[in-house]
């Protein structure tokens, strides 16, 4: 532990018994450090790729071992929705861009790009990524 550069209090959050399915050998005692415990247990926040994903890790099937940790912690487990609402963040119709574009006139993102340069008080680069 100590050349983990972690202060003492936090090794109970990093240690682990991998349940007994997931041990090795009958000597195994399935002690390890447990990075993703250690984020589970000190999180303000924990956000999975889905709601039915942040569901699925409180089970034993999904949780690998962790699911009794995550269900203790559900009230700062989420998950989002992924991907985007095309509705909302289309540039073809965006009333808080300067200018619209679309994928069959890409004529006002060179505008856009450069107005948020300016904004971020960043150089105006045509030729550079954003």
């Amino acid at each position: 532990y100590p050349d983990l550069g972690l202060p003492p209090e936090w090794y109970g959050a990093l240690e682990w018994v991998f349940p007994e399915w997931a041990r090795r050998h009958a000597l195994d005692k399935g002690e390890a450090v447990n990075f993703l415990k250690g984020a589970v247990v000190t999180a303000d926040r924990i956000v999975t790729v889905s709601k039915g994903y942040s569901w699925e890790v409180t089970t034993a099937e999904g949780g690998q071992g962790l699911n009794e940790l995550l269900s203790s912690r559900k009230s700062v487990l989420n998950g989002i929705v992924n991907g985007i609402d095309i509705n909302d963040w289309n540039p073809a119709t965006d009333k808080c861009i300067p200018c619209h574009y679309s994928v069959d006139d890409l004529s006002g993102k060179a505008k856009c790009k450069s107005a948020l340069q300016k904004e971020l008080g960043l150089p105006i680069r045509p030729e550079v990524p954003l």
